[in-house]
């Protein structure tokens, strides 16, 4: 099995015990939270309730990813987005979300290495 990665941002023990130690799975998640919450902006009024509804549960998905990868720093202001937009909270809301942004930006930034890594590994398998 490959040694557990040291990424900022991410708490290793935690998500070592949420995985059962396979870094490999864990890599593979990490990179499709990053392809998936890219981008995290908050729409631009919550006049629509429909679109309001689908980013709520966009931020649910991203806090409990975030969660099962020991990103506790993306878990905490997912949740606090989501909040604010169940309180109808706009400026709260996007206040939180630039913050998260940011947030996502410098753990993806963290984990560049581990995951460039895990790419080249799997391209070597591949061969």
């Amino acid at each position: 099995m490959a040694p557990w990665p040291d990424i900022a941002g991410i708490d290793s023990a935690d998500a070592c015990a949420r995985w059962a130690g396979d870094a490999a799975l864990f890599t593979t998640m990490l990179a499709r939270l990053f392809d998936e919450f890219g981008e995290v902006y908050v729409p631009a009024e919550f006049s629509d309730s429909k679109g309001v509804a689908q980013y709520i549960g966009r931020m649910h998905k991203l806090r409990g990813g975030a969660c099962m990868l020991g990103a506790k720093g993306v878990y905490g202001l997912a949740g606090e987005v989501e909040d604010a937009c169940n309180r109808g909270d706009h400026d709260r809301a996007v206040e939180v979300s630039i913050r998260l942004t940011g947030e996502i930006q410098r753990l993806r930034e963290s984990a560049q290495t581990v995951l460039t890594a895990a790419q080249h590994h799997e391209r070597g398998k591949l061969k």
